[in-house]
């Protein structure tokens, strides 16, 4: 996402999305200093409304189409009301330009009950979304989305822990936004640099089971041991964190036991009882196996 300069966005988000395209995020519905409304706290929710920052916030996200082009233009905490009208600096008229100068791209569903594109749901919120039309996951690495100098590996997502993440939301056909909660000089914490580290050394290996793939409906996942699917054109993936002898479910026999590989490498399985049997005793994180689909 590109970095707002000072007259830009009151508030915005660095992100890792499991996806390559370029993108920019907005909160129409959020600034602490365009107005006299006392802070937000979680009992009422002040926000300006009036035409005055409508048209402030439409002029905003009018700069960042111009400058940026981006593919996803991700709203947050809905649209101001002064701006939800038609009119020459409407919401409705953000959206047409965006889709002027980026005929390609996609809006998010937080601009208020207007339009979207895919739907989002936010660390464990909005789980209704998760199935069916496109839907994209966001959370932090923490607990919040800012940097939060108190938070300790005990509040944060290990690698293993994104690993799964990222692979569950992909076997069920949503995108991941992971949210990097930066310090003020913009340095990535330590211990959530490791986290994405350990995240980049995964896809390395297994990146091609969740980059491009897409969920596989005929087989189902587990959580003991932990397995989810995906699929892409030319393989079912497989995968799972769990070590030793594990029995992946065939039914029907949708996937070749002799094609299965680690990567570039052949490991051994074995048809058994309608399942296959594969052996992942040196697996130290979550490992995808990879099959031929028979079909």
């Amino acid at each position: 996402m590109p970095a707002p300069n000072e007259e830009m966005t009151p508030w915005s988000r660095s992100s890792l999305r499991a996806g390559k395209a370029p993108s920019s995020a907005y909160s129409g519905g959020l600034d602490w200093h365009f107005s006299d409304l006392p802070p937000i706290d979680h009992d009422a929710a002040p926000a300006p409304d009036d035409v005055a920052y409508a048209e402030y916030a439409h002029d905003h996200v009018i700069d960042l189409v111009d400058r940026y082009r981006p593919d996803i233009l991700w709203g947050d905490i809905r649209w101001p009301a002064g701006g939800v009208d038609a009119g020459p600096k409407s919401l409705a008229h953000v959206f047409r330009t965006f889709y002027d100068a980026v005929p390609e791209g996609v809006v998010n569903d937080r601009w208020g009950e207007s339009h979207w594109d895919f739907r989002t749901s936010e660390y464990v919120h909005g789980t209704a979304v998760k199935v069916g039309e496109a839907w994209e996951n966001t959370r932090g690495i923490g607990l919040s989305f800012g940097h939060n100098r108190n938070e300790t590996s005990e509040h944060l997502l290990s690698a293993d822990d994104a690993v799964r993440l990222l692979v569950d939301v992909v076997s069920r056909g949503g995108n991941l936004l992971l949210n990097i909660g930066l310090e003020a000089s913009g340095r990535i914490p330590e211990l959530q640099r490791r986290t994405l580290e350990g995240i980049g050394e995964w896809n390395r290996m297994h990146g091609h089971a969740v980059f491009g793939a897409r969920p596989e409906p005929r087989l189902h996942p587990s959580d003991d041991p932990w397995l989810r699917w995906t699929r892409t054109d030319d393989a079912v993936h497989a995968v799972v964190d769990a070590h030793g002898s594990i029995r992946l479910p065939n039914p029907d026999g949708l996937i070749d036991e002799s094609t299965a590989r680690v990567g570039e490498t052949r490991i051994p399985a074995e048809r058994r009882d309608g399942a296959i049997l594969v052996d992942v005793a040196d697996a130290a994180t979550p490992i995808a196996i990879s099959f031929r689909p028979q079909d």
